[in-house]
């Protein structure tokens, strides 16, 4: 059996939902294919670089486990169509790195912004604005495209109103002359 580090994004809405029953399910589906648990945490909710299943935030869960190779086909497979799992990666690794076995840093980080305050609300705050702003440039950019499009499909009619209007030029009667 070889040694093996996953990484996997797991969907808000869920995680939202219970800790505790995710974590179980996406334990069972490594389970199932014959992977012994070696440690599994759950890291940040993160902002994700682009939407991922029409999703902009994720929270990172990485486990290591041993595995049969053969069993890893089939174990991608399953992780791939779990609705809660977003994206995943497994990759085989030499030895398990000592900061894996080090406590939980979730729970210091729930009872640090309890403690200060809102100053992890102030970042999703911040965090929902930048994707209000994105919205809004997205329609600004829309109606400019529109209006391009408008602009276009009126040039010809200008151009044609044009030509008549040109007879009656300061240069069509200086040609007159």
């Amino acid at each position: 059996m070889n040694t093996y580090e996953a990484m996997l994004l797991l969907d808000n809405r869920e995680v939202k939902k219970g800790w505790d029953g995710l974590k179980e399910k996406v334990d069972g589906v490594l389970k199932k294919h014959g992977a012994e648990i070696i440690v599994a945490k759950r890291w940040d909710e993160r902002k994700l670089a682009y939407e991922i299943k029409k999703q902009r935030r994720a929270t990172y869960y990485l486990a290591y486990f041993k595995a049969p190779p053969e069993s890893l086909a089939k174990m991608n497979f399953d992780l791939k169509l779990s609705e809660p799992i977003l994206r995943h990666l497994i990759l085989r690794v030499e030895e398990v790195p000592a900061e894996a076995f080090e406590p939980e840093k979730e729970f210091q980080v729930e009872a640090s912004s309890d403690s200060e305050g809102s100053g992890a609300s102030k970042v999703d705050a911040v965090e929902e604005a930048v994707d209000q702003e994105e919205v809004v440039v997205e329609e600004v950019v829309e109606a400019v495209a529109v209006e391009e499009i408008v602009a276009e499909a009126a040039a010809p009619l200008e151009a044609d109103g044009t030509e008549e209007s040109s007879s009656t030029t300061p240069e069509s009667d200086e040609k007159s002359e």
